[in-house]
């Protein structure tokens, strides 16, 4: 049996809430307590709200759509991570994730945040993903998926100007690089708790978010879309549905390769003639970024 992820006991929580009551009357404690509350309501919540959906997305066969979600996920946890340890960054970087996620690995003791998952938590999963699936993971990690993320669902890709490949690792990416940023979702600043962590990397210890509401709640309605084939974030995945059952790998061409570039490659003139007119009106009227737009350019110049 697959070792499961440990959260904090009752008992540790209760703990922690009888300190918390005694100090309720400080005013610098009382104001970190509502930063944080604000913190965990404008960014953590969300980010999990953002995470459930993605999965579901990716369930349905809704590809680009998972990407542009799960990205969003991750940058509200890195945010989150950084404003929870009192850091400017989460301000600075704005929508760049790539840059926020180097943020917020210089704040952090070396190992916290590699760039490659570890093989505590890919064991997790190693007697059930396909070969193919296991050789990208042992080699992958969050840096790596966050690119990914990003060329597949970042501001470059809107309106699924991209062709894309959805693997049936993605999921799993996606679990593992939440579960890797999600834990360090507490003030941090203190590098004795970061090193509690480091020490213990199959342990989350949050409990303010909604994926722990879901896991309390029997029955909630958000729980299938949560547990689903889930080794990371839940204390017992769904595994009633086979991830092979989805259909993936799945790939989708972009509309402008359907329509501009087969048409442009083609021995016919109307079809030709037609791909360079469509190239002209898409970069008259959409907002495309610089690589698609150089290439229809290029499309719009041939002889």
């Amino acid at each position: 049996m697959l070792e499961q992820p440990r959260f904090l006991t009752d008992e540790e929580y209760e703990a922690r809430s009888d300190k918390d009551i005694e100090n309720y009357a400080n005013e610098d404690w009382y104001f970190e307590a509502s930063r944080r509350d604000l913190i965990n309501r404008t960014f953590l919540r969300p980010a999990d709200s953002t995470y459930v959906t993605a999965r579901w997305q990716f369930f349905v066969g809704m590809q680009f759509e998972f990407y542009w979600s799960a990205l969003h996920a991750v940058e509200k946890y890195i945010k989150a991570s950084l404003l929870l340890s009192g850091h400017e960054g989460a301000k600075k970087f704005g929508h760049k994730i790539q840059e926020g996620y180097e943020v917020l690995q210089s704040q952090l003791i070396t190992g916290l945040l590699p760039d490659e998952f570890p093989a505590v938590l890919l064991n997790r999963i190693a007697p059930v993903i396909e070969a193919t699936a296991r050789k990208r993971l042992s080699c992958a990690g969050p840096k790596e998926f966050i690119d990914n993320l990003v060329s597949n669902g970042g501001i470059d890709a809107r309106y699924a100007l991209r062709s894309n490949t959805t693997a049936t690792s993605d999921i799993y990416c996606l679990d593992l690089t939440v579960f890797m940023l999600r834990r360090l979702c507490d003030n941090l600043s203190d590098v004795s708790k970061q090193q509690h962590i480091l020490d213990q990397p199959d342990i989350c210890t949050i409990k303010s978010g909604l994926l722990e509401d879901i896991c309390r709640q029997e029955g909630h309605r958000l729980w299938p879309y949560l547990s689903r084939v889930n080794y990371f974030l839940v204390p017992k995945p769904d595994l009633s549905v086979a991830l092979r059952d989805f259909g993936w790998p799945a790939f989708s061409n972009s509309a402008i390769y359907n329509n501009i570039w087969e048409n442009i490659e083609s021995d016919k003139p109307m079809r030709r003639r037609v791909a360079k007119r469509l190239a002209q009106w898409a970069l008259d009227n959409i907002t495309l970024p610089p690589e698609a737009r150089s290439d229809l350019v290029e499309v719009v110049r041939r002889k």
